[in-house]
């Protein structure tokens, strides 16, 4: 966990990573080790409902909220784009279109937008 104070956002601006003191989120991760690579399936599984139990506690004890912005960088793959660019995404997706119309930015790893 990344031990954030509650007034960390309280003079946020929106911005890339949109943040409000009355949508908080606490930032974490998740590390499964182990060796067997028939594991993996089953792992990835582990680390998902782990996740979602830390979250759903996290929520009940006003650390976070069901429709925080979450940070990039911890995010699982799959992860719904709206959970990582809020209101963003729109204009996100403008931009790129407009800078970049034959995505050539889709060739390269990360989100797709």
């Amino acid at each position: 966990m990344e031990p954030f104070l509650r007034t960390v956002y309280d003079n946020s601006q929106g911005g890339a990573y949109p943040h409000a003191p009355l949508q908080p989120w606490t930032p974490f991760q998740i590390l499964a080790d182990y060796y067997a690579p028939w594991g993996d399936k089953m792992a990835w599984s582990l680390v998902k409902q782990s996740a979602d139990i830390i979250h759903q506690v996290a929520i009940h004890e006003g650390q976070s909220s069901p429709d925080a912005i979450l940070y990039n960088n911890y995010a699982r793959v799959g992860t719904n784009l709206t959970l990582l660019f809020g209101s963003n995404l729109d204009t996100l997706r403008i931009l790129r279109k407009r800078y970049d119309p034959s995505n050539i930015i889709s060739l390269t790893g990360g989100w797709k937008l």
